[in-house]
């Protein structure tokens, strides 16, 4: 269950980020880090088996571009179909969550 959990916050985190703006790995990275106040932590090795994934799935695309005079960055994009992944995942996480707050509110009395 843990790996599911992983696996579904991972990709709700990298569009969330993605329907701000096109960013590169390393760039989402360190979004998320600060972002959660350090608490939630990816390297960009770890990042980009989720970004093959999200891109086969037609969730994102990416293209290149130049950064600098010679160096190239792979930019990653959301699709119109990641966007609305995003806003569902988005929602079962927030249903999720009050259910949980709800539920330790009951051991609390």
């Amino acid at each position: 269950m843990l790996n599911e959990m992983k696996r579904v916050t991972s990709t709700m985190l990298l569009l969330g980020l993605l329907t701000k703006q096109d960013m590169y790995a390393s760039q989402l990275c360190q979004e998320i880090s600060k972002s959660t106040n350090g608490t939630l932590k990816f390297s960009p090795c770890s990042m980009y088996p989720i970004l093959y994934r999200m891109k086969k799935q037609g969730l994102v695309s990416d293209h290149e571009e130049l950064i600098g005079k010679r160096k190239t960055g792979v930019y990653y994009h959301i699709e119109p179909k990641g966007f609305a992944n995003f806003q569902e995942l988005k929602q079962q996480y927030l249903s999720i969550h009050d259910g949980l707050l709800a539920f330790f509110r009951t051991l609390e009395n």
